[in-house]
């Protein structure tokens, strides 16, 4: 496997008459308008838990106390000027309020809070404001990183090491599958989401990172240190397993996965294999957020038809129609592996090939919610990353809250991770083998 944990993101947003640059507040109402336009739970929001996060965000950077702050606000008569929406009243009013109160206080800092306070009282564990530097730094990431080749993942709560990549930083420095994350550089990650675990694992080439792990099986606890370097990120790997069964990871759905993916299902053709094990396990999607890469990598398994479509918040339906294939899996087997952080349009190229019979499902329920998310930039030069679609099965069903039930339930053991067997891959090999004809 390769690879490490990237959020992902596509390059899209709103125009505005005056952008943050004129005046840092009006990134807020920037950000209002995309909500409101593009998101697609737009016209269920609650609007008035939303204002008062993006309000008590704000105040706890100004260090102020809600009362009385809030009931003077209440108070308040001023008008607002014409371009801030009328549902942001008492956000300017606050905002106009803090910065009298304050001169000294940073504007874009303020504007930031509320755009945090904005995302996080929506309600959605996934959607949120990135930061400009955050935001430059994962453009930057798409075909390359600094870092030190390794994709964690979440289990039962721990962040943990599912591979390190071969040849990379960490694998020189030691990390193992199913190391479990204690520490990073002294500071506990117990509390934290893989995200914002794996951001801090990050860093610039030739600097350090020191974990603390617990490795299953063995006593105590140990500190490895790893120097970060630049990391060359493909998208796809390959292996030939024994009996004619084919191994296929797709780490992410980025522009060139769909033609990596072609080379190697054409190795595997001239191979002559009978099954295949597409492995999807910690894949977060694209970089559009669309359905397109998806849809691609179905029609090399699928007939011809509706793979899938969306409805966005105004009902807007559109159809993903499976392609014409090249017969390369023709009479293969498939057996795709999913887990928790199997997301987005991996996800639905999973469920596609579920509800259609093409393909068994092994693994652990994927997250769920069967949205599409986009990041929208912003005038700041940030983005809010938010869900702009939801997507459903050619015969009308989605995922839901439930995710993915696997066909066949099969969780990971770390502890056999550990010891360089992977229980999830296995099973499906034997579940294959078991298919295929005894004589191959």
């Amino acid at each position: 496997m390769l690879g490490i944990v990237i959020v992902l993101l596509t390059l899209s947003g709103c125009d505005t008459a005056r952008t943050a640059q004129d005046n840092p507040q009006n990134v807020i109402w920037e950000s209002w308008e995309i909500i409101n336009e593009l998101h697609v739970d737009s016209n269920n929001l609650d609007k008035d838990r939303i204002l008062g996060g993006a309000i008590n965000a704000m105040l706890s950077v100004a260090l102020e106390p809600s009362y009385p702050f809030l009931k003077g606000l209440g108070s308040s008569n001023e008008i607002p000027p014409a371009n801030i929406p009328k549902d942001l009243k008492d956000l300017w009013q606050a905002f106009s309020l803090l910065t009298e109160r304050y001169p000294e206080i940073n504007q874009e800092e303020l504007a930031e809070a509320s755009l945090y306070g904005i995302m996080n009282s929506i309600g959605d564990p996934h959607g949120g404001y990135v930061n400009p530097r955050d935001f430059t730094k994962f453009q930057n990431d798409i075909d390359s990183y600094e870092g030190i080749g390794v994709v964690f993942g979440m289990r039962e709560n721990n962040i943990v090491v599912l591979s390190p990549m071969e040849g990379s930083p960490g694998e020189r420095a030691g990390l193992l599958p199913g190391d479990i994350v204690i520490e990073v550089d002294g500071n506990k990650v117990d509390d934290k989401s893989l995200q914002d675990a794996t951001s801090t694992i990050r860093g610039e080439r030739g600097s350090r990172v020191t974990f603390l792990i617990e490795r299953p099986g063995e006593i105590g606890q140990m500190e490895i240190s790893v120097t970060r370097a630049v990391i060359d990120v493909s998208t796809v790997d390959m292996a030939l397993l024994p009996s004619s069964i084919g191994y296929i990871y797709v780490e992410r759905f980025q522009n060139n996965t769909f033609e990596e993916l072609i080379e190697h299902l054409e190795t595997l053709n001239e191979l002559e294999t009978l099954g295949l094990i597409l492995d999807l396990r910690g894949n977060p999607g694209s970089i559009s957020g669309s359905l397109s890469i998806a849809r691609d990598i179905a029609s090399e398994f699928m007939e011809e038809g509706l793979f899938l479509y969306s409805l966005d918040n105004k009902g807007i339906r559109t159809d993903f129609e499976l392609q014409s294939e090249r017969g390369l899996t023709d009479g293969m087997d498939l057996v795709v592996i999913v887990n928790e952080e199997t997301y987005q349009d991996a996800e639905a190229l999973a469920y596609g090939l579920q509800r259609s019979g093409r393909a068994a499902i092994l693994g652990d329920a994927t997250l769920g919610g069967g949205r599409i998310y986009t990041y929208q930039n912003l005038s700041n030069g940030g983005a809010l990353y938010i869900p702009t679609s939801t997507w459903f099965a050619s015969d009308g069903t989605s995922v839901g809250l439930d995710g993915i039930i696997p066909d066949i339930e099969i969780t990971l053991s770390l502890e056999e991770l550990s010891q360089g067997r992977d229980n999830q891959v296995m099973e499906a090999y034997r579940f294959l083998d078991r298919k295929l004809p005894a004589y191959r």
